[in-house]
């Protein structure tokens, strides 16, 4: 069965990496997620949510002759929202959560490592084998004498 999910996952070059990098991602995208719940939307939620000085919600309320539309605005317009973060609401179970999802996910890492560290020191060592005699080189054939010439 292992060897069919090796198979799915050279087939597949992003499910590969996927399969590789999944424990970055998960913490890639509870840090993302912090950083949007805890610093950008405050920031984007103060900016668009200015509070009316009392003499504008003033001059704005008596353009209405209604009590109840005045009364209307003035609630609207008159108090200032604040931004809740939405991972803190249900007593932050959210966090709770991710902590233990990125928590199994550095532990089976580090045991990930630890198993392949001790494979790789358990491993039998290459023993050197006994060098192959290597044949002398044949000696070069012996000079023909020449016969004395006239």
């Amino acid at each position: 069965m292992a060897d069919n999910n090796i198979n799915v996952y050279k087939k597949s070059g992003l499910s590969l990496w996927f399969a590789e990098n999944w424990r970055s991602l998960s913490f890639l995208t509870y840090m993302t997620i912090c950083l949007f719940d805890f610093i950008i939307m405050p920031m984007v939620f103060q900016t668009f949510n200015q509070h009316i000085d009392v003499e504008t919600l003033t001059r704005l309320a008596l353009q209405f002759h209604d009590p109840e539309a005045q009364r209307q605005l003035i609630q609207t317009f008159g108090t200032k929202l604040v931004w809740t973060p939405l991972t803190l609401q249900g007593s932050g179970t959210f966090h709770v959560a991710f902590g233990a999802i990125l928590t199994a996910a550095g532990y089976t890492r580090g045991q990930e490592k630890i198993a392949t560290i001790q494979a790789i020191s358990s491993a039998p060592a290459a023993t050197p084998s006994a060098p192959t005699p290597v044949p002398a080189p044949a000696a070069p054939p012996a000079p023909v004498p020449t016969p004395p010439g006239p």
